[in-house]
């Protein structure tokens, strides 16, 4: 196991990008068992850090007056938005210290791109 020290606004993209391209190249990855399963280990830990600060922002924008909106969104009031804007940009930059398995790759293994690039700072390469 190893801790990693990330901002918040990092690991959301991170996630976000791993869970839009992972429905699509889920079965184009082949590693050994192992690895599979750290991989999955890991979307699932990125999965719970990114709800985690999903409900943040949403807390953050409630305790401003924002009123929820039938799509799901939530209204600002304008007077509000710049604090609430800044009050994103520190939770953006604050450090998270992530814990996770890295994921060991060799020549024969294969990660699409969509879900490697996402991925970088978590992978280590086996010569």
């Amino acid at each position: 196991m190893v801790t990693k020290k990330i901002t918040a606004g990092d690991l959301q993209n991170a996630a976000n990008t791993l869970f839009t391209n992972w429905e699509t190249s889920k079965n184009d990855i082949h590693l050994s068992s192992v690895q599979m399963y750290r991989l999955i280990s890991l979307k699932k830990k990125l999965q719970e850090e990114a709800v985690k600060l999903s409900e943040t922002v949403t807390a953050l924008a409630e305790q401003a007056g924002g009123e929820r909106l039938p799509n799901g969104g939530i209204k600002i009031p304008d007077d509000k938005i710049a604090k609430v804007n800044e009050d994103l940009t520190k939770l953006s930059d604050e450090i998270i210290d992530f814990e996770y398995t890295p994921i060991q790759v060799t020549e024969n293994d294969n990660i699409p791109i969509s879900i490697m690039e996402p991925l970088m700072e978590f992978i280590e390469v086996q010569e």
